[in-house]
Parts: C-alpha cells; structure tokens; sequence
C-alpha cells in the first residue's frame, strides 16, 4: 500500500509541477506589459499559455521527456496491470500550450519508448500499442480542445475516451477478470486513473486562475483603466519616490504636468469616445522609448498627464520637447477626418542641496508644475513652460 501511495503521489506532483512552471515561465514576459493585464476577459479568461513557436516546441520535447518518466514510474495496483498515466500531459499539452506542442510531446514519447522497448527486447506488439494509443489519444485531444468545451466538459470528455481506450486494451490483454478479486482490483485501476487527471487538471486550473485574478487585481490598482498608464496613486508613488531620493543624495529630478489642448472643444465636436481615444493616442506616444529612455507617463484626471524625470533638467526638457514634437506631427485619425493634437506642458525642475525632508515640499513642488502648466497655457498653448526649484 506504501508502494502504491508513493508512486501515486510522485505522478500526481510531476504533473502538476510541470503546467505550473511552464504557466509560471509563460506569464514572467507578459508581466511587463500592462496593456495585457488590464483587458479582464482576454486575460482571465484566456485557456492557453502565452508562448512563442520556439518555446511550443522545446516544451513539447521536456514534456515528452516527462512523460517517459512517468512511464517508468508506474503505480503499482495489487494483482494487476500497473497504472500508466504518461498519456495525461499530452491532453494538457494541446489544452495548455497549442497542437505543436501536444504533437511533439507525443512524439517524444513515443521516440524513446521505441528506444526503449528495443533496448529491453520487448515484443514489437508492445510497440505497436504504444504507437497507436499515443496517437490516437493526441488526436483526441486537439478534437475536444477544437470544440472549444468548458474546462470540466473537455476534461470529462477526454477521460472517458482515454478511459475508454485503457480499459479495452486492458480487458484484452491481460483479462483482470480471471483473477481473485478482479472486480475490486479493476475499480482501484479506474479510481487511480481518473481521480490522478481528474485531481491534475483542478489542482492545475485552480493555480492558473488565483494567478490571474491576483495579477489583474493588482494591476488595476496601479493603472488607469482607459489609456493603460499609470493612475493617479501610482504618480504620488513615483513622486514621493524621486523627492525622497533627491533628498537622500542631493539629487536632481523633474516633474511635468502634462495638459491637452482644447480637448473639451474635442469632445464637443467629436463625441466623448473620439476624446477617449485621443487620450489613448497620447497615452501611447508618450509610452513609446525616446532614444532608450522609458516614461513613466501617468494620468492624473481628465485630460492631464504627469512625469517623474529623472536626470538632469536639459535632457529632460530635450526629451519632453521631442515628444510634444511628435504629438504634433502625429494627428489622430477619425474615420472623417485628421485632429491635430497639442500639448501644453509645465514642467519644474527639484535640485536638493540638504537632506531635509518635508511632505509639503513634494506638495510645493507639484503646485510649481501645475503653475508652470497654467503659463504654457497663457503664453499660448502648445508650448513647454519650465521653472526650478531649490532646496
């Protein structure tokens, strides 16, 4: 009984270990991008794994590795065949990464359990099974997972097929009724097979969802629904960040508060969604690297945008001049006509001298930016207005 519970134990982990890692690894390059974690249904609800073709094809070699390990480590059941689950990854090789991967792990698995059955001068029918169940079990995967079934109706459905398949080639084979207790022994082969896919494939599922919902939770909390940039918090995060180094090491650093022009007259004449995406537009523009440097840009309310810049004031002010050059010459596109953007920017250079720290003077340097804004607006719109400030 021992022998039992210890090899069940080591299928089930090697399995589930397996998913979540490459779920895990799939999701480590998508966790930089924020636009991915704020669409809810096409990240919550999205089945499969976000993997390159490279990657679809080296997994399908490791699980077909995996499953010829599984394979050796069978779970032994009283006065009967063992219970080989190796078939199991190949469903969720097809259901989790893609076709590609589900076809190479079968495959590699039936490669080495041709190595190794000539290796050990095993009989060729035992090869033939093995071929032909591999095969016809993958198949069966990439139909259920076509039909695009619930998560429980294609698990259900592709067990009763493998079920279906195990317990034919069991009856045939090895006829587990002539023995003593034979009924009891077949209930334990079915119990162990099904309860491991059944116990996998929500152990697996239950990871993948509390994964997602607590990295798109957390990502809603930081930024901005609309434009995909950072909120509000987020701002006053990297606000009081950059003040409280400035501070440490008598450093410099820059805040810009950007506005759009005339942007109620857009939403007037346009419609509030054509507003909404010229928002966007901005949003994106100032998303996008200018000569390596990457900006933290942030939304603020209504039609404003705020930058932490750190550096010193010359090259922030080149870079902010370079990106309100390209809002200007990047006019967004309605179906009727082009609307031109402009900017109006204020922006406040912070130079610390002492290592006095003050949360009113994070404030006072916000109110700088917001006054430097409101003479960009006076002087004639579409313009940088910069002051500094030193303390």
């Amino acid at each position: 009984m021992t022998t039992y519970i210890n090899s069940y134990l080591i299928n089930l982990a090697l399995i589930i270990s397996a998913f979540l890692t490459l779920y895990f690894i799939s999701l480590k390059d998508k966790t930089a991008n924020q636009y991915f974690f704020l669409q809810r249904e096409a990240f919550v609800d999205q089945t499969k794994f976000y993997l390159t073709k490279k990657q679809q094809i080296w997994i399908g070699f490791m699980l077909g590795f995996l499953c010829f390990l599984i394979s050796i480590n069978q779970i032994s059941t009283p006065n009967i065949y063992p219970v080989d689950v190796r078939y199991l990854p190949i469903y969720f090789a097809v259901y989790y990464c893609s076709n590609i991967t589900g076809v190479i792990t079968a495959g590699t698995l039936i490669a080495l359990k041709i190595i190794q059955h000539f290796t050990a001068g095993y009989a060729p029918l035992d090869i033939v099974n093995n071929f032909i169940l591999t095969s016809l079990l993958l198949v069966v995967s990439i139909v259920v997972v076509k039909r695009n079934y619930s998560k429980v109706k294609s698990t259900l459905t592709f067990l009763f097929y493998l079920m279906t398949f195990r317990l034919i080639i069991l009856f045939v084979a090895y006829s587990p009724l002539e023995t003593e207790g034979a009924l009891a022994n077949t209930m334990l082969y079915i119990f162990t097979f099904a309860s491991i896919f059944l116990i996998t494939a929500y152990i697996i599922n239950l990871g993948i969802s509390v994964s997602k919902s607590v990295y798109f939770f957390q990502n809603t909390a930081v930024y901005d629904s609309l434009t995909k940039v950072y909120n509000r918090d987020s701002f006053y995060f990297f606000l009081d960040h950059a003040y409280s180094d400035a501070i440490i090491n008598k450093g410099t650093f820059s805040l810009a508060i950007i506005d759009i022009d005339n942007f109620k007259q857009i939403n007037d004449t346009y419609g509030h969604n054509v507003g909404d995406d010229v928002l966007k537009h901005v949003a994106r523009i100032f998303t996008e690297p200018v000569q390596g440097a990457i900006f933290n840009i942030c939304r603020i309310g209504g039609d404003e945008f705020a930058l932490v810049l750190t550096g010193e004031p010359k090259a922030n002010f080149d870079s902010l001049q370079k990106k309100l050059s390209i809002v200007n010459n990047s006019p967004f596109e309605t179906a009727a006509r082009s609307i031109d953007i402009n900017l109006s920017i204020g922006l406040t250079h912070f130079h610390s001298v002492s290592a006095r720290t003050d949360n009113e003077i994070a404030e006072k340097i916000f109110e700088n930016a917001d006054k430097a804004l409101y003479h960009a607006k006076k002087n004639g719109k579409n313009r940088i207005y910069e002051t500094f400030q030193t303390i």
